[in-house]
């Protein structure tokens, strides 16, 4: 179990991982792999260990309920797909890796369309719905589009 805010910050990257996966853009290499690395951190639970064991291919199908059973036992909450929080989570994964240099601007406002979609309940994370529509209704994109993508990335990063 964990008992206290710095372990379960310790968990962050398995929770980010497992968020990615849950909303489908992840497939489950990422999370046994944050799975092992948790436990070689010195977080460890049977499920999590059977976790870590799986192959990188797995179907989230197939070990939905493993993974459910690893965060009941390290006292995480388990990211429901359709939910704003979890979105939420995926988003602020998506901005790191844009402001990483892992993705491009155009594919972080293309996911945030299709993930996070119109009428979102949070206007900084609308803000990047918004910013994909100005890319394809435009007949060229504005000079300022992509300093606009990387202002909204870090202004989400820096929230909380």
């Amino acid at each position: 179990m964990v008992a206290d805010s710095t372990a379960s910050a310790g968990l962050r990257p398995l929770q980010n991982a497992v968020t990615m996966w849950a909303v489908g853009f992840d497939g489950s290499a990422s999370s046994v792999l944050a799975a092992a690395n948790a436990l070689a951190d010195g977080f460890d639970s049977p499920a999590l260990r059977e976790m870590a064991g799986l192959p990188l291919e797995t179907s989230w199908w197939v070990s939905e309920d493993l993974v459910r059973e690893a965060f009941a036992e390290l006292d995480l909450d388990f990211p429901d797909a359709s939910s704003p929080a979890t979105k939420l989570v995926a988003l602020r994964v998506m901005c790191q890796r844009f402001l990483e240099a892992e993705i491009g601007a155009e594919q972080l406002t293309e996911w945030a369309h299709s993930v996070i979609g119109h009428e979102f309940p949070d206007e900084q994370a609308e803000k990047f719905v918004l910013l994909d529509d100005t890319d394809d209704y435009m007949p060229e994109r504005p000079a300022d589009w992509a300093p606009r993508v990387r202002s909204a990335a870090e202004a989400f990063i820096a929230r909380d």
